[in-house]
């Protein structure tokens, strides 16, 4: 059962029967903001050599990712983005 043009409430008059594949094929997939390169561009490129990364600041000092951070205080990665919220303070990003 389909909406025709996906819009309104399912009602007489407003769906028809329709393959789920067919159906699918219609929805709207907006284009990604990929860099040049496409998606490939950030593969292998972690930590410090990732694009978006920024140095942080922890009570052990600077680093210039939070990988780099979270291998010297021997703790996960999510760990030191916990605490970069809860610890303002004492973890921040520069």
């Amino acid at each position: 059962m389909s909406r025709i043009n996906d819009l309104g409430h399912y009602e007489v008059g407003n769906v028809f029967i329709q393959r789920q594949e067919d159906n699918h094929s219609e929805t709207y997939h907006p284009p990604r903001n990929y860099p040049p390169g496409g998606i490939k561009y950030y593969l292998g490129k972690t930590g410090k050599n990732h694009p978006r990364s920024k140095p942080i600041e922890t009570p052990l000092g600077i680093f210039e990712s939070v990988a780099q951070a979270a291998k010297a205080h021997g703790i996960e990665s999510m760990t030191i983005q916990y605490r970069l919220k809860k610890y303002p303070n004492l973890y921040k990003r520069l």
